[in-house]
């Protein structure tokens, strides 16, 4: 009985794989199906398509750590539950509260260090709340389409699919039918893949018809995310202004750096007082030696036109003591 059945199905698949390939190649007719439910099967496809990249897109924005978001994958393929992880704004907190507690939680610096880790710790504690208000209220109903509503809208339309095929693999033999008999058997199973594909059609359309409602839910799912999107920046802003108040209001100095501040500032007026009385020292010893470089320059010139006029003079009257010699010769 079951080989009977396995023979039957494996011919049953044998004749639509050859019904589809002619219907690829342009060799056979076609059944064509009902416009309305052809456009309702588009927007089905449609919605499924979108709606996985929706899905993917969240969960990028929920976690972008490709390595985290493969590891809750594999927990929740495991039906294992999902580890807790610390979010950044946790981790920087954490980081912040130590390092106010080693400068030191009585000095300004420390102080602001220590609110802003707890400011940054609340802002993860509001993170921590608006992923989990994402994944319950916005994607689980999405998920819910595509691995629930969509796979039956599926499984329905190969259905119709299949039941199209045998259409048109009856209208096929009954084309080819010349003999009476094999006309009226063929007449016969024409009438009843009609018949099966009918109520096929019928069903794939009420199937699909909830679509437009699966939309519906959709819309509200998105209101959801938009709720809860508002109400996590409204959290973090309340956060922001209440630490923005809080450092406000601290000192920026205290009394010890204060007293450090005026004793450096003191020291510095001291210095530039000195620097400016060495410099004005400076530029006037430049002057005076510039006043005395002139004074020697001037000498030395001076001497220097004498020397040479004396040793003129003394050509001059060598010259004269040798013509007069020459001339009493």
């Amino acid at each position: 009985m079951d080989l009977t059945r396995f023979a039957v199905g494996a011919g049953q698949f044998i004749n639509r794989a050859v019904q589809y390939t002619g219907e690829s190649l342009g060799q056979a007719e076609r059944t064509q199906l009902d416009p309305a439910l052809e456009e309702l099967l588009a927007r089905a496809d449609s919605t499924k398509t979108w709606t996985d990249q929706i899905i993917s897109q969240t969960e990028v924005l929920l976690q972008p750590s490709l390595g985290a978001r493969l590891e809750e994958r594999l927990y929740e393929h495991l039906e294992w539950s999902i580890p807790s992880r610390p979010h950044a704004h946790e981790l920087l907190g954490d980081k912040m509260t130590q390092a106010g507690l080693e400068i030191g939680s009585n000095t300004p610096y420390g102080t602001a260090l220590i609110k802003c880790g707890e400011t940054q710790k609340q802002l993860g504690e509001a993170e921590r709340k608006f992923v989990k208000s994402i994944n319950i209220y916005f994607l689980t109903p999405l998920r819910s389409f595509t691995e629930g509503e969509y796979r039956v809208i599926q499984n329905e339309h190969k259905m119709l699919v299949n039941k199209r095929l045998d259409l048109d693999i009856a209208k096929r033999r009954l084309m080819k039918a010349h003999e009476a008999e094999r006309e009226a058997r063929a007449e016969m199973e024409l009438r009843i893949c009609q018949c099966l594909f009918n109520r096929q059609s019928e069903i794939t359309r009420q199937v699909v018809e909830g679509i437009g409602k699966t939309h519906t839910n959709h819309m509200q799912s998105l209101i959801n995310f938009v709720d809860a999107q508002s109400s996590y920046f409204a959290q973090c802003d309340q956060h922001a202004q209440e630490l923005q108040q809080q450092l406000s209001s601290l000192p920026k100095t205290t009394k010890e750096n204060k007293k450090m501040d005026k004793i450096n500032s003191d020291t510095l007026q001291l210095r530039h007082g000195s620097d400016r009385r060495l410099s004005d020292s400076l530029s006037h010893g430049n002057s005076q030696d510039w006043r005395k470089d002139i004074r020697v320059n001037f000498l030395c010139v001076l001497f220097f036109c004498h020397l040479t006029v004396y040793w003129y003079f003394s050509q001059l009257f060598i010259y004269t003591m040798y013509m007069n010699t020459s001339l009493t010769t």
